[in-house]
């Protein structure tokens, strides 16, 4: 079947309709997973979606040396793992001293919330907490109340945590930066050098556009492109913050960079998008979000990634990503973009860990080329949901 680019509206079935039931969503999300994996791996990716994901944090080199940084956090409590990927990258851990900071909701709260598995403040680590998980379709299925107390219960924790995060002497001083393991990807995978030109064209809130500059060493160029006023004074903080010096920030539409006089070496476009990856941090995207958002964004996104195709130099470099999962936002983007550009090709990454873009999905036969590209999904890699390609300019 020729490629087309529009969203896929599925039939709803009974158990897709019951499924969403019984997990909060809107059916059609569900259908199109099934499409997308099968019963069994919706259950899988559903369930994954109620866990917390890993806090992680990338240590600021501009700032710090990463054992400096990891013994005095050590000292207030943290304990962490180091990431064999990306460096600098570390997931925080809640050991005893840290789990007794934080109140435990089922005793302060005004009505009892209990735990699944009961809450062992002294033994467990906020990963292997169980709570909001829902049984699937289980006989013995609480009901969506209880699981409403347990989310509430479940977040309020999580927002101690992020809190304390935020509020470290070592965090205000911009030695750490908050981020996703998968957000830290992209510019990793861009791998910009010190006499780059880099534009990162949605750039707000800054963790992007300040790892850039830490894998420049603050040397080179980079232009963080922001078309939202309310967004520029958190990312110009971020990179205040960080002790960045090497980027200059433009209030300025991304779909308009082509008509500027630009010629960067690279570009990272983090596009926005219906954020349907970060369900596991943000429930009420489960429900947030329709088919005609999805058709909204794609247009969107192949605009920014156009303008970003016109703007590249020959030979330059363009990572696109989202933290969406839906194939429209993501492969069929860039099947557009390589049937609307012939001088684009998707490069390889030297990336084993993420799984290869789809080739055909919804029935629909996609380039090969995408198998390059890589996507990251909670129940397998215990991450938000995600994707990223990388693609060049031919000379």
């Amino acid at each position: 079947m020729e490629f087309q680019f529009k969203v896929f509206d599925p039939s709803i079935s009974n158990t897709a309709d019951k499924i969403a039931t019984h997990f909060g969503y809107r059916p059609y999300m569900v259908e199109r997973y099934i499409s997308m994996f099968g019963i069994d791996e919706t259950r899988e990716y559903l369930l994954a979606n109620e866990e917390l994901s890993p806090f992680t944090i990338r240590v600021n080199t501009l700032k710090t040396e990463p054992n400096s940084l990891i013994a005095s956090l050590k000292s207030k409590g943290y304990t962490f793992s180091q990431n064999n990927i990306i460096p600098n990258a570390y997931s925080i851990d809640l050991n005893e001293e840290m789990m007794s900071l934080i109140p435990d909701e089922s005793h302060n709260s005004n009505e009892h919330v209990s735990s699944p598995q009961g809450y062992e403040r002294d033994t467990k680590t906020l990963k292997q907490l169980d709570w909001g998980r829902p049984s699937y379709l289980d006989d013995d299925y609480e009901g969506n109340l209880e699981k409403k107390q347990r989310k509430k219960s479940f977040n309020h924790l999580r927002g101690k945590h992020t809190a304390t995060l935020g509020s470290t002497h070592e965090y205000l001083m911009g030695e750490y930066y908050i981020q996703d393991l998968a957000s830290m990807f992209p510019a990793f995978y861009l791998n910009p050098q010190k006499t780059d030109f880099v534009i990162d064209m949605c750039a707000a809130p800054g963790g992007k556009t300040t790892y850039l500059a830490q894998l420049m060493s603050n040397q080179g160029n980079i232009f963080a492109l922001e078309k939202d006023k309310k967004r520029i004074k958190p990312l110009i903080y971020n990179i205040r913050r960080c002790g960045v010096l090497n980027t200059t920030v433009l209030n300025i539409d991304a779909t308009s960079t082509h008509k500027k006089s630009f010629s960067p070496d690279k570009i990272l476009l983090d596009a926005p998008c219906t954020g349907e990856g970060l369900i596991r941090d943000d429930p009420t995207r489960k429900t947030s979000k329709s088919i005609t958002d999805i058709t909204g964004m794609m247009r969107k996104q192949f605009s920014l990634l156009q303008s970003a195709i016109k703007s590249i130099k020959p030979g330059g470099v363009i990572m696109y990503s989202t933290c969406s999962i839906a194939p429209e936002e993501n492969e069929f983007v860039i099947q557009k973009a390589l049937n609307s550009f012939t001088d684009m090709e998707i490069l390889s990454l030297n990336d084993e860990w993420g799984l290869p873009g789809y080739i055909n999905v919804f029935n629909l036969d996609l380039s090969e080329e995408l198998l390059k590209a890589r996507r990251l999904f909670p129940h397998i890699h215990n991450t938000i949901g995600f994707f990223y390609c990388l693609l060049r300019k031919r000379k």
